[in-house]
């Protein structure tokens, strides 16, 4: 306890740094529950349902625009190199952004029409959208290098609360009658999305590029951009699709479910993913940049094995009583908190929380693929997600059940991830059944006991 304490005041500890970054997405998970209540008030589900499919085009584009480069940019050794991945990645970024407003001209009434989204602002917004996500996944590691982790955590926090606040601003006026010619009350979603966002890049581009802009022009050259490019091709090659068939995957459900479905039903899905990820949130992308730097300058494999065990047994036993808590009562509670026109919501969630217990696990260790130069392994597994991902779905789209395709996405999605957790195991030379064991049964005890004494007070 006293080293853990001591750990805490190490400056560039992986304690502190853990703990900075935790209580920041703790702060900003806070806030955002209190607010989400009030957002459903005053947005429908098929308006949310809107919104997740313009973050969800935008996210896959910009991942491509970025070819998973700004990945690479804790790695290199020399400043030099650095400063020229970043000027490489840009300029990749902002070609690409050109590409898509080339492509949304003469493609967008089909999508809109596809989406059934009416919005023109929906349209407009997606190259837009596109350099602005790319840009903070650039000043994003830009300060993970820089172990500035106060800094990222404060302006994602602050980032989130304000995107949050013009939502219901948006929702207010809309709902006391006020209209614009562009604006819908989908469209003021995304915008306060698109404007939190677009802050956050101005911030980090002050503490980042303007700081160090006499360095940065005096690195970047033609040629070493080129060379150093292709020194780290294995991220476009290999890591880029890896990430992005990953994203994809995850994402399939959202279009099947708006194309086959409804937005109605896509909004309560989403509004779903986005309360059972805040906890991966808060545990995992709190510990993946650190995890990340720390077992990138590890040299002890032994060390990388124990950190790994610990950290997956940690997690599970933390989370499995709030997730099986959630997934008993959340039919029960969700109309009481959200409203009566997100009651489907609490339905999701109880099929949805064992994934998203697993998802939490297994997410800060996905970083081991990356360390240990497994880029093809990883992109092999997300593949095969994808393929039986589409499976799935096609079974619930063939009976048109909606529920049906939810389970789908739930039973494939977990046994993917049990195989994560066998895969980074393997790599590691370490024993993954006795985990996957453990997980399994003391799930199901969980789960039947307290779905037994539900039953019996209820």
């Amino acid at each position: 306890m006293v080293n853990i304490i001591n750990n805490l005041f190490k400056k560039n500890s992986f304690s502190q740094n853990f703990a900075i970054v935790f209580s920041g997405k703790f702060a900003g998970i806070l806030f955002s529950f209190f607010l989400i209540p009030i957002i459903t008030r005053l947005f429908s589900p098929e308006d949310y349902g809107h919104f997740t499919l313009f973050t969800a085009i935008v996210t896959n584009l910009s991942l491509i625009a970025c070819f998973s480069y700004p990945q690479a940019l804790a790695l290199p050794k020399k400043e030099e190199t650095f400063y020229n991945l970043v000027a490489g990645t840009l300029i990749i970024s902002l070609l690409f952004t050109i590409v898509i407003f080339l492509v949304t001209i003469f493609i967008g009434d089909y999508l809109l029409s596809f989406l059934e989204v009416k919005s023109k602002v929906f349209l407009f917004m997606i190259p837009v959208g596109v350099m602005i996500y790319s840009l903070l996944y650039v000043v994003t590691n830009w300060n993970v290098r820089r172990k500035q982790f106060k800094l990222s955590t404060a302006l994602e926090t602050g980032g989130n609360l304000s995107i949050r606040l013009i939502n219901i601003s948006q929702g207010l006026l809309i709902q006391n009658n006020w209209r614009g010619n562009l604006l819908s009350k989908s469209s003021g979603l995304f915008l306060g999305d698109m404007f939190g966002k677009f802050v956050a890049v101005l911030i980090n581009l002050s503490q980042t590029l303007l700081k160090e802009r006499v360095e940065f022009s005096k690195a970047i050259k033609k040629n070493s951009i080129v060379s150093v490019l292709s020194q780290y091709k294995a991220y476009p090659f290999y890591f880029f699709p890896s990430i992005w068939v990953a994203k994809f995957s995850s994402q399939i459900p959202l279009f099947v479910i708006a194309h086959y479905f409804n937005n109605s039903n896509l909004g309560a899905f989403s509004l779903t993913t986005n309360l059972l990820s805040q906890p991966i949130q808060l545990f995992a992308n709190s510990l993946s940049p650190v995890i990340l730097g720390e077992l990138a300058r590890e040299d002890n494999i032994e060390n990388t094995r124990q950190t790994i065990k610990k950290l997956i047994n940690r997690l599970f036993f933390i989370t499995i009583i709030p997730f099986v808590l959630l997934a008993l009562l959340a039919e029960d509670v969700f109309p009481y908190i959200f409203s009566s026109d997100w009651s489907l919501a609490g339905e999701i969630v109880k099929y949805l929380s064992p994934l998203f217990l697993l998802q939490l696990i297994t997410f800060p260790i996905m970083s081991i693929y990356q360390i240990t130069k497994n880029e093809k392994r990883k992109l092999f597994m997300d593949l095969f997600s994808f393929t039986v991902n589409i499976a799935g779905l096609g079974i619930g789209v063939y009976y048109q059940s909606f529920i049906l395709t939810i389970s789908a996405i739930a039973i494939i999605n977990s046994i993917i991830q049990l195989m994560h957790i066998y895969i980074v195991y393997k790599i590691l030379n370490l024993n993954a059944i006795p985990v996957i064991i453990k997980i399994l049964t003391i799930s199901s005890i969980a789960f039947i006991s307290l779905y037994w004494f539900k039953n019996l007070i209820w």
